[in-house]
Order: C-alpha cells, then sequence, then structure tokens
C-alpha cells in the first residue's frame, strides 16, 4: 500500500487515548464495550494499514485519574454547539482533546449500532491517529479549486461503519481509508469497505476539506457531497472542519 506522499507535518502523536465518560445516558459499561472496540480496531485494522506502531486506548472511571500526557476523549450529554455531535482540538497550551455528545447522536442512531455513539467515539479517535494537531495536508490532484486536502481519514466515507465483536456484543465502528487514498497512484482498496473508487474520490455521504496553494495558505475551501448525519461532527467552531477553515 502506497506511503502518504508530501505531507505537511511527519508527527504522529495520537498514542494513548483516554476515555471517561460524563454522559448520564450510556452506563460505564457501554462505553468499556466501546473503548475494548476502538482499540482492537486500532490494532487489527488501522495500525498496521497506515502502518503505525501500537497505540492505546483505556477507559477511565475518573476525570483525575487520566495521565496528563493522554488524548483525553469525554462522553457527554449534551453538545456545548448546536448540532454538533462531536469534535476534536486542542487547549492554549496545546493538549489535544475530544468530546462526544451522547444525546444528540442518540437522535439519529442507537448505542452501539450504526450511526451510534460508538461511531462517533470511533471516528474521532482515528482521526485524532492520524491528525492530532490538524496540520497534515497531502498534495492532490490539480484541480480548479484546490491542490491539497486535509489529512481527515474518516470523512471521506464517513456514512459507512462496520461492526467489531466485543464478546457478545456487536459494535459499531468508522469506516476509514488508507494511505492509497491520498496517492495519486495508488491502487485499490482505497477504505475498509471498498467504498471509495478511486484516490481522492468521496463515497456517498462522504466529503474533503481542500485548499487552494495558488492562494495564501489560509484560503481554505472546503468540498462537501452527499452530506451524512454525521457532517455535524465538524460544525463546532473548535472543530477540525472549522480550524481548517479558519487557519
Amino acid at each position: 500500500m502506497a506511503a502518504v506522499a508530501n505531507v505537511s507535518s511527519s508527527v504522529f502523536i495520537g498514542t494513548k487515548f483516554a476515555v471517561t465518560n460524563q454522559s448520564t445516558k450510556v452506563t460505564n459499561e457501554q462505553v468499556i464495550v466501546m473503548v475494548q472496540a476502538c482499540a482492537k480496531q486500532l490494532a487489527d485494522d488501522f495500525d498496521p494499514a497506515w502502518n503505525l506502531g501500537p497505540s492505546m486506548v483505556t477507559f477511565y472511571a475518573n476525570v483525575s485519574e487520566v495521565p496528563p500526557k493522554s488524548f483525553h476523549v469525554a462522553m457527554l450529554d449534551n453538545s456545548d454547539q448546536a448540532d454538533a455531535l462531536g469534535y476534536h482540538s486542542e487547549t492554549s497550551i496545546g493538549a489535544v482533546y475530544a468530546k462526544v455528545f451522547v444525546i444528540p447522536t442518540l437522535e439519529g442512531g442507537t448505542v452501539l449500532g450504526t450511526n451510534g455513539v460508538s461511531v462517533v467515539l470511533s471516528h474521532e479517535i482515528l482521526e485524532a491517529r492520524a491528525d492530532a494537531c490538524i496540520n497534515r495536508w497531502v498534495d492532490g490532484p490539480t484541480v480548479e479549486t484546490w491542490q491539497s486536502v486535509a489529512l481527515e481519514v474518516c470523512d471521506p466515507c464517513e456514512s459507512s461503519d462496520y461492526a467489531i465483536a466485543v464478546g457478545t456484543d456487536l459494535v459499531s465502528v468508522s469506516n476509514f481509508v488508507f494511505p492509497s487514498w491520498f496517492d495519486l497512484g495508488g491502487s485499490a482498496p482505497f477504505d475498509k469497505l471498498g467504498t471509495c473508487s478511486a484516490a481522492f474520490t468521496l463515497a456517498s455521504g462522504g466529503y474533503a476539506i481542500v485548499r487552494n496553494q495558488r492562494d495564501d495558505q489560509h484560503d481554505i475551501y472546503a468540498q462537501v457531497i452527499g452530506k451524512s448525519q454525521r457532517e455535524v461532527l465538524k460544525a463546532h467552531p473548535l472543530s477540525r472542519k472549522s480550524r481548517r477553515l479558519s487557519k
């Protein structure tokens, strides 16, 4: 599988994820099952596909127990921005974190099933694993409106998910693209479920964040094709999409 070429940053720092449950709508036991599914997805599917070393996803019953250098993912009831299901950002001192909002997610999905809370958690973890600092770009096909695409590994195929067995539970996790999706010379498959037909193409319900390199790099153009339920993941002003668009 081809390596990602011409990326603006080569540092992967999303290696240790600490998940806490501050929601009243999912139990600790349910979150533990999600965490186990995400850990299995990283170990069996994502990290090998991206040629990454081992990563960890751990549940902590108390926020005070979260190790200071971990990527903290908090499960919360209500969104702090209308319609957002979750987002990933960093503090003013560079600490990265994510939030997953349970109540708005449950309006269109279940806890562990398709479009469920577990899928949002998986989406955030995978994208943070690939680009925790939200600053990686890949050169793409030169077209009129864009020349590079953000290294977002779930967005191009985000409307699909698949199940991972955890004990007797089947837990849905997010589909994701392979490095071949970011390589014009790459060959199939381009994503885990085979929904993308070629490099830099979008599956139904997917989208990409792009920019025009002929102008100042602050001019970033979002290309949205077939909005999915989870497209609001990027609606929050601190989200990955909004932060890229504001840079």
